[in-house]
């Protein structure tokens, strides 16, 4: 059996893999959903980029296909080099904060959350069951997405209910994107300078979260019980007052699964502008004046920067701003926006700077009159996941 590790990270609207070896990555896949129905795929291998259409057949047994791919470029002669799996899971509960071989027990916790992130934990279900027909007898490590955040102080952690009700129903902000956030840390680290005191993270895409982040470790973050709670998303509402939600329920004589499905694929930007949550999409009918993406757009850069002024007071200041995530990394307009309007706080951008980075590289956008460095960051959540499932393995076979 080779020594090789296969990721797999199932998202809300794209499908990433990627195969490590140790520290090499030999190759990555994503597919993507655009909103007009085109489905891609990228691969880079061996310091080239392909891109391809595939069907939604394909897409849908995107592993499969992934595995082809690897096989007929001679990355890889057969399943068997492949020792062990690590795939994303975003699900709340204390259980799953820590990262673990998926076994009976862990599937049977798996699907008790099922209807509580219902956009996750399907396609995550999905995945698993195709891993498990191709990689019967393949270890997969559940890599948790809430671990980093663990180090959150119990006045972020809690809602203002009673001790009993939060230990007894395990209701906690347990947050997301954890691994994503992980990433912007690790490269800090091995950047001349080190790791700033503090730090806010913005990863934006169909998802997207901000965390504080202090002397590398979580102190808040906007997601919380489930990835629901924090800025509008692409599909997902955001914060909303509870009372208005039950409301909703009554009025609009909805059951509560009804309801958590409306919440979580029918409102966010895809609500606010009357059916588009892609944000390149949203981008482009903003230019062309529609009030729609207008409003959307704005609603989210207003949400993320109310967040970065409450965690700046939150740690007593802010020395970075990193952007990361599909929108983050690729989307200069977004941060643009973002950033506008906080020159007070001494936060400037340079638009120069900021419109050389649509994606693919690191880097600083910020004014030489800014007194808060504003970086462009490329989230390698694969690397931090593969690492991950590596110590996982290793540690089951030391304590077994």
């Amino acid at each position: 059996m080779g020594k090789n590790i296969l990721i797999s990270n199932i998202g809300s609207a794209s499908k990433k893999y990627a195969l490590y070896s140790g520290e090499d990555c030999l190759l990555s896949a994503h597919f993507e959903r655009w909103d007009d129905n085109r489905l891609l795929v990228q691969f880079s291998h061996k310091q080239k980029k392909e891109q391809r259409h595939v069907s939604e057949t394909e897409y849908k047994e995107a592993l499969a296909y992934t595995l082809r791919f690897l096989i007929e470029e001679e990355i890889l002669s057969g399943e068997d080099m492949i020792s062990a799996i690590g795939l994303r899971v975003v699900a709340p509960g204390e259980y799953f904060t820590s990262h673990r071989i998926i076994d009976k027990e862990y599937l049977k916790k798996l699907e008790e959350m099922k209807e509580i992130v219902p956009l996750h934990i399907y396609r995550t279900l999905l995945e698993l069951k195709e891993i498990r027909q191709i990689f019967p007898n393949t270890p997969t490590v559940g890599i948790s997405d809430s671990a980093y955040h663990k180090t959150m102080p119990e006045v972020a952690k809690r809602y203002a209910l009673s001790k009993k009700i939060s230990s007894e129903y395990g209701i906690y902000r347990y947050g997301y994107h954890g691994l994503s956030f992980a990433s912007v840390v690790s490269k800090f680290k091995t950047k001349p300078g080190g790791m700033p005191e503090n730090i806010i993270i913005c990863h934006l895409g169909s998802g997207a979260s901000v965390a504080a982040i202090k002397n590398g470790k979580s102190a808040d973050t906007s997601m919380g019980f489930t990835p629901l709670e924090g800025v509008p998303m692409g599909s997902r509402v955001g914060s909303i007052d509870a009372g208005a939600v039950l409301y909703l329920e009554k009025v609009a004589k909805l059951s509560p699964d009804k309801l958590f499905h409306y919440l979580n694929t029918e409102t966010g930007l895809y609500g606010l502008s009357g059916g588009v949550l892609d944000i390149r999409e949203l981008l482009y009918l903003k230019e062309k004046g529609n009030e729609g993406a207008i409003l959307a757009l704005d609603m989210f850069t207003y949400r993320i920067k109310q967040y970065i002024g409450a965690y700046a007071a939150i740690l007593g200041g802010v020395d970075a701003i990193v952007f990361t995530g599909t929108a983050g990394e690729r989307a200069p307009k977004i941060r643009e926006q973002v950033c506008e309007g906080l020159k007070e706080f001494g936060i400037v951008l340079d638009p120069r700077k900021n419109d050389t980075y649509t994606g693919g590289k690191d880097g600083h956008i910020q004014s030489v009159s800014s007194k808060v460095g504003i970086i462009v960051f490329q989230a390698d959540e694969m690397k931090i996941m593969a690492s991950e499932a590596e110590l996982c393995i290793k540690h089951a076979r030391t304590t077994s």
